[in-house]
């Protein structure tokens, strides 16, 4: 063993008895020393304890195969719940399969997500490009603006069917009156230029043969307060319309002469704007005249219980809140006079202003 040194050096000398120190100061306490040395004098005797030594190896290998499925260090070998690793882990373009639950307190980033079961969010989801759904859309709270105004206030509508219910523009309301309704309205006729008398426009229910229809989106905001349109029947009978935007009108007049003189008609659809500082006001969208003749036009008898029909249409824009749309009605010369046998009369916000 002397030789043996003198062989190796003085350096070797002082690893191995490093070796042996430090055999004695760490692994001692988990299993017995493997490697055992004796000195006498000049002389090291040094030995292997074999039983030690397959001790340490097999505690070794359990430790490395925690599962004994023969490969070591896998992940199920290295992490358990509750551990902590202490550092980022990157996977460097690897995937990672099979996981049961992921939970996150941070921020989740990637390209792109599939998910083959449900997803729950329990906060806000802000989709930056667009949103596209495959199949039916179902929302149990409030839905960002059908519309939504100035304040860009949140709405909620009763019953949400479908997609098309959100639309950002579909809301209509009717009034009409039914021919051989209870109730008339008689114009008479004045002379030149004449006077106007305003259609009415009433939400009775039938009773006096008036009716009113809205479309779904204007009849089930979260607030009935909110429905863009509003009858207004005092002092005089017109539309508020209180939401600003681009509104269409369609309107249909059945007029009668009751009375022997023809009479000269015209129908006026009219917006008036109370904050309107640019455009005429009132102002008028539309203006339609017919000539309905009296009974006595023609020959005796000709114009008897003949109808005339007035329509008319048009696009128009709202530029504030609370404008109003109204019908006028003048009636040429005095003497003549006639009834408003049906009438209706549909407004609808089609766009934004």
């Amino acid at each position: 063993m002397k030789n043996f040194f003198s062989f190796l050096g003085a350096s070797c000398v002082l690893s191995l008895t490093l070796f042996c120190g430090s055999t004695t100061a760490t692994a001692q306490q988990a299993t017995a020393r493997v490697l055992h040395a004796d000195i006498n004098g000049n002389q090291i005797h040094m030995y292997l304890d074999h039983d030690s030594l397959q001790s340490l190896i097999n505690r070794t290998m359990a430790a490395m195969d925690t599962n004994e499925d023969g490969s070591l260090l896998e992940w199920n070998d290295v992490l358990t719940n509750g551990n902590n690793p202490g550092i980022n882990v990157n996977y460097n373009g690897f995937s990672v399969y099979g996981i049961d639950s992921l939970t996150s307190t941070g921020l989740l980033t990637a390209d792109s997500l599939k998910l083959l079961k449900d997803a729950e969010i329990a906060k806000k989801l802000n989709v930056g490009d667009s949103l596209v759904v495959a199949g039916a859309a179902a929302f149990t709270g409030d839905v960002k603006g059908p519309r939504s105004t100035g304040d860009d206030e949140f709405v909620t509508y009763g019953q949400l069917d479908s997609i098309a219910n959100t639309a950002p523009f579909n809301e209509t309301y009717k009034v009409f009156k039914l021919s051989g309704a209870p109730a008339t309205q008689t114009i008479a006729g004045t002379a030149y230029p004449g006077t106007t008398d305003r259609l009415l426009l009433l939400n009775d229910g039938g009773i006096y043969g008036y009716f009113t229809e809205l479309s779904n989106a204007a009849q089930y905001p979260a607030d009935p307060a909110d429905q863009p349109f509003v009858i207004v029947t005092a002092p005089d009978h017109h539309m508020d319309l209180t939401d600003k935007g681009v509104y269409q009108f369609f309107i249909t007049l059945e007029v009668k002469n009751t009375t022997t003189t023809d009479a000269f008609v015209t129908v006026e659809i009219q917006n008036y704007d109370a904050d309107e500082t640019f455009f005429t006001n009132t102002r008028t969208l539309s203006s339609e005249s017919e000539v309905v003749y009296g009974t006595n036009s023609f020959g005796a008898g000709v114009g008897v219980g003949l109808s005339h029909h007035l329509n008319s249409g048009m696009s128009f824009e709202c530029d504030h809140n609370n404008e109003d749309i109204q019908v006028e009605i003048t009636v040429l010369p005095a003497g003549a006079s006639i009834d408003i046998v049906s009438m209706s009369l549909s407004v609808s916000r089609v766009g934004e202003e």
